[in-house]
């Protein structure tokens, strides 16, 4: 049985919990009113570097605590792991840009702002992966589930305005694609600001064993699509869907069309396209009222959003915020048994 059900219309997000983004967690009273508003899924994000603070030393108590607000409240619990790595593993471990930062959170100007594993290197992968088990078997309860978040940008190494495979195992990994397809290869040619049609392939098939590696750790496949995604990007979230081979959960964070009609396009025709049971951003709370007939009209599952976030100007939880999620979970239609 999935974790979630077909009436699940509305997941409440609860992700700037951290002290460098000036917000806060919401409250068991506030919980507690979004929970007889109607809401009954909150999801987090699980930043790995807030729990293992050193080799295999492991501080679960933050996420603790949260899931017992949570379950306190009466929602159920999405855990998306992980969103950052820590920033003590070797400098080699990290995804590289082309201008040679690596990226591990370091302050100052210039200074990359998240910590990212490269997929191409496997000792780094071997531990990710340890930590993703461990936070399945710390957090295995039938109201919490991990699911898959690949780190801060979702599925794809197109990071926004920059490329990030030049560290020594995307390289070596590059070496040796080039020489098992006969193809007399570069390290210059990764560097090209289009994508080649070999590092296009190279980078999908990279992108792809990524993908089912760690989409085999959780209970249910999940996928996360991202606005900033280039259009090469596409050939990747292609590539992966195929060969999963199975239904999906999926989350746009900004699905609504009128504010990038060819994102919306994208999304809906992958939703069509892989059965994807998708959740739209719904930009605030604001947006409940007019995306709810939208997301209705395109056949998504729901709408994701964050009442209280420091992008959203609101600080704390207010009647007709209360309102607006009751409305939108009454105009789903009743859900044929």
């Amino acid at each position: 049985m999935s974790f979630l059900q077909p009436t699940d219309h509305l997941i409440i997000m609860d992700l700037w919990c951290e002290p460098r983004t000036n917000a806060r967690c919401l409250t068991p009273p506030e919980l507690q009113q979004l929970r007889t508003a109607g809401a009954g899924v909150i999801l987090n994000f699980v930043n790995w570097r807030k729990i293992e603070t050193a080799a295999s030393v492991y501080d679960w108590s933050f996420y603790d605590q949260l899931v017992d607000a949570y379950r306190a409240a009466g929602f159920r619990t999405l855990l998306m792991v992980y969103d950052e790595a820590p920033e003590w593993f070797p400098p080699d471990w990290y995804l590289t840009f082309q201008d040679g930062t690596i990226a591990k959170r370091v302050e100052g100007a210039g200074a990359c702002g998240w910590s990212m594993l490269s997929p191409w290197n496997e000792e780094a992968q071997s531990v990710a992966r340890t930590f993703i088990n461990l936070c399945r078997f710390h957090y295995d309860a039938l109201d919490v589930q991990c699911i898959a978040g690949f780190g801060k940008e979702g599925e794809s190494l197109l990071i926004p305005g920059a490329h990030a495979w030049f560290d020594p195992a995307a390289k070596a990994s590059w070496k040796l694609w080039c020489l098992q397809h006969d193809f007399k290869g570069q390290e210059t040619d990764l560097a090209s600001p289009a994508l080649l049609p070999p590092v296009k392939e190279w980078l999908t098939a990279s992108m792809v064993a990524y993908a089912l590696n760690h989409h085999s750790l959780y209970r249910e496949p999940w996928t996360c699509l991202h606005r900033a995604f280039p259009e090469d990007a596409g050939c990747f979230n292609d590539a992966i869907y195929t060969a999963l081979n199975q239904p999906l959960w999926g989350i746009q964070w900004t699905y609504m069309p009128f504010k990038n009609v060819e994102i919306g396009k994208r999304t809906r025709r992958d939703k069509d396209t892989y059965q994807i049971k998708m959740w739209g951003g719904a930009e605030w709370v604001e947006g409940l009222r007019p995306h709810t007939p939208i997301a209705i009209d395109h056949g998504l599952q729901g709408l994701i959003l964050g009442p209280i976030h420091p992008y959203s100007g609101h600080d704390k939880i207010e009647n007709w915020m209360l309102e607006a999620i009751t409305w939108s979970l009454a105009q789903w239609p009743p859900v044929s048994q």
